[in-house]
């Protein structure tokens, strides 16, 4: 598996970095299959033994940009490693750049995950440097997707996106991203007696839509009730002053805690005292942050883009309202604050009950390990 994977003691950071570590923790009830995963453009090598069947692997960067090297030293790295190894299946999470690791050769035993949708991410950018990588990104992917003979979708959305005769051409897979089974355990089920605590997790940029969140708090006249608690970190020092601006203009900074990243024991804790989790993006797939809080029974608020209605039923399990509908935000945030406490127990029970169904880990990896057999056979 050719995936980012965590340093132990550190913060999880992104999405796919995420899911590469919960699919890894779901491997370890599959000791049948041995796993070697390969962490490329690491700033040292090392070797991590997770479990008897699962190794990871950094590999150093030489120097130079992240294409570079995926295109030059790495991937020779790379290759000879498969040559010695003889991997049954060489599995890539996440999509653009990665593309450059794909040979036609190993089309038939390559499988991809794509995690992104990176020409709909570019339209959210408003970094001009940002917005030229991605641009280069998406293009290495349309160069190079005929590499891969075997994808596995993360959503219905994602796998819409795919005209029926690129679809034709594939072996491919629906399969939901699991979650880190430490968040199937039981939060709190306290809820906040004074107003209602919101968590934002993720990356601080303009596609995540947290502006629009604070515009909405500003408006919602709900300022003595709501606490928003945002846990992750910026990317472009513009988008921070945007923030920090919309924070001071809307009176919100006794409403507002920046929690910078932390570690998923550390984020598990916070929810003890989080009544929902808050997703304001403009574009997604299909976000773990949402199965995770699903998991450990925590109501979501978010926008109807992308997978999330596939993850949220509307007034189930949280509350789904048009991106950038600065009414509608409100409303909803209205409505979850007048819940009454069997209202919040009923969401609660119904969130964790969905989120076991679709994304405990060991469930999905054996899924994974079920399309990997359908790949070898055909």
């Amino acid at each position: 598996m050719i995936a980012p994977y965590p340093v132990p003691g550190t913060p999880i950071r992104g999405g796919v970095e995420t899911v590469t570590y919960n699919l890894i923790e779901g491997f370890k009830a599959c000791p049948d299959v041995h796993v070697l995963v390969l962490v490329m453009c690491h700033d040292k090598d090392a070797e991590l033994k997770v479990a008897d069947n699962i190794t990871v692997r950094y590999l150093h960067q030489e120097g130079g940009s992240r294409k570079g090297e995926l295109a030059g030293h790495g991937r020779k790295v790379m290759e000879s490693i498969i040559d010695e190894w003889h991997p049954d299946i060489i599995h890539i999470q996440g999509n653009g750049s990665n593309f450059l690791l794909t040979d036609r050769k190993r089309r038939d035993i390559t499988v991809l995950t794509q995690h992104g949708i990176i020409w709909n991410e570019m339209k959210q950018s408003k970094n001009p440097r940002v917005k030229a990588n991605m641009f280069i990104a998406h293009m290495i992917e349309r160069l190079k997707r005929g590499n891969v003979g075997n994808w596995v979708f993360i959503s219905r959305y994602n796998q819409d996106l795919n005209s029926r005769k690129f679809l034709n051409k594939l072996t491919y897979r629906q399969l939901y991203n699991p979650v880190n089974p430490a968040y199937f355990t039981t939060a709190s089920a306290s809820r906040s007696k004074e107003g209602f605590k919101l968590l934002f997790v993720g990356r601080i940029v303009p596609r995540k839509g947290l502006k629009a969140l604070l515009v909405g708090m500003g408006q919602s006249g709900l300022k003595d009730r709501i606490e928003l608690n945002i846990v992750g970190g910026y990317e472009d020092p513009a988008y921070e002053n945007e923030i920090k601006g919309a924070v001071a203009a809307y009176g919100l900074e006794n409403n507002v805690i920046f929690h910078g990243w932390r570690t998923s024991q550390e984020i598990i804790e916070m929810y003890k005292d989080i009544d929902a989790l808050v997703l304001p993006s403009y574009q997604e797939t299909l976000p773990c942050v949402i199965a995770e809080a699903m998991a450990l029974g925590k109501p979501v608020i978010a926008t109807k883009v992308g997978g999330i209605p596939e993850m949220v039923d509307d007034g189930e399990t949280g509350f789904l309202y048009d991106a950038d509908n600065t009414t509608e935000l409100v409303e909803v945030l209205q409505r979850f604050g007048s819940l009454s406490d069997e209202e919040m127990e009923r969401m609660r029970r119904k969130a964790v009950e969905k989120a076991r169904d679709l994304y405990e880990p060991a469930s999905v990896a054996r899924k994974h390990v079920e399309f990997y057999k359908e790949i070898l056979k055909s």
